[in-house]
């Protein structure tokens, strides 16, 4: 069991899936919802009110974030295809590694390299398997 101390009550979690606060026994669920609830749930959010015609979706990213969103497919004769939301490029040359995360229709979101004066003084080499693990850090904060 995991005790949670609150301001004002105590909490303890029991395995049975039970919380016990001060005394009473509430059930809860942990199971995640499936995918299909969430996409009724937005189907539902998103219709519109009578005499209503048009909807803007001011944050199209939030469909990414519940990864229920339209991955394309791209052009089917290109090469590499294109069924993603963002993509990371690495780059490898002589001295330096450098990497870039796209997004599929907004381009570069974050880019960065072992050229660069922060991250080279810390390393022996711009280009060897700790210049890889470090830039994987620095991309991920």
């Amino acid at each position: 069991s995991i005790k949670v101390n609150s301001q004002h009550q105590q909490h303890r979690v029991v395995r049975g899936g039970r919380i016990k606060i001060t005394g009473t026994d509430f059930r809860f669920s942990l199971k995640m919802a499936s995918s299909r609830k969430v996409f009724h749930k937005i189907q539902e959010l998103n219709k519109c009110a009578e005499g209503v015609k048009h909807l803007v979706n001011r944050n199209p990213r939030n469909l990414e974030r519940l990864r229920v969103a339209y991955k394309t497919d791209g052009y089917h004769l290109e090469k590499p295809g294109r069924s993603y939301w963002h993509k990371l490029e690495l780059t490898a040359s002589n001295k330096y590694v450098s990497a870039k995360l796209n997004h599929f229709q907004n381009g570069t979101v974050v880019e960065s390299s072992t050229s660069e004066w922060a991250i080279k003084q810390h390393l022996f080499k711009g280009n060897d398997t700790a210049a890889y693990v470090n830039l994987a850090k620095v991309g991920l904060v």
